[in-house]
């Protein structure tokens, strides 16, 4: 089991804080303007790194949260798998299709189960979202900025899930 946090510890308002979480996570894929801060992780060693590696390893995945809105993080998430050229199918109960790709409710409605997932839902939604994915032994999870819970975050260890959460979003770390 691997259960990566991506934590930095700030002030604000005047107020310490011993484990805000650090975002970075851009309103569009600028591949010009990421290049310093993608280098800068590639270039670290550890288990969030590792884990992310093994994250993209996978064959096929799903983003729950896939969006028709292009300007929003579902929507984004999803484009840069096309983009990438990987297998990824969308899920959203109020579409029939994103980006061109048929659209299902849940992730068991999928005919078959992706490898991993990206999830980008409100965090009542991602408790359930995750007890979903673990039922169908969906082994690789990430939670992007904003979709984390702490019920998916417990599930998730108690299953052995490899998960990521947190603050990494995947518009920055993403293979160029």
């Amino acid at each position: 089991m691997e259960i990566y946090r991506y934590a930095a510890s700030s002030e604000r308002a005047g107020h310490a804080s011993r484990h805000r979480v650090a975002v970075f996570c851009p309103n569009t894929v600028d591949p010009d303007r990421l290049t310093a801060f993608r280098f800068s992780f590639k270039s670290r060693s550890g288990p969030l790194a590792s884990a992310i590696q093994a994250f993209f390893d996978q064959a096929s995945y799903a983003v729950v949260g896939a969006s028709r809105q292009r300007h929003k993080f579902g929507n984004q998430v999803l484009r840069l798998y096309q983009r990438l050229g990987w297998t990824v199918l969308p899920i959203n109960p109020h579409a029939e299709e994103v980006e061109g790709l048929p659209c299902v409710s849940e992730l068991q409605d999928l005919e078959e189960v992706p490898d991993a997932i990206s999830v980008i839902t409100p965090p009542h939604v991602t408790t359930s979202v995750v007890r979903e994915a673990i039922r169908l032994g969906i082994r690789h999870i990430w939670l992007q900025p904003g979709a984390e819970s702490p019920e998916a975050v417990a599930d998730c260890r108690a299953a052995g899930i490899d998960l990521i959460w947190g603050g990494p979003c995947i518009l920055v770390d993403a293979p160029a």
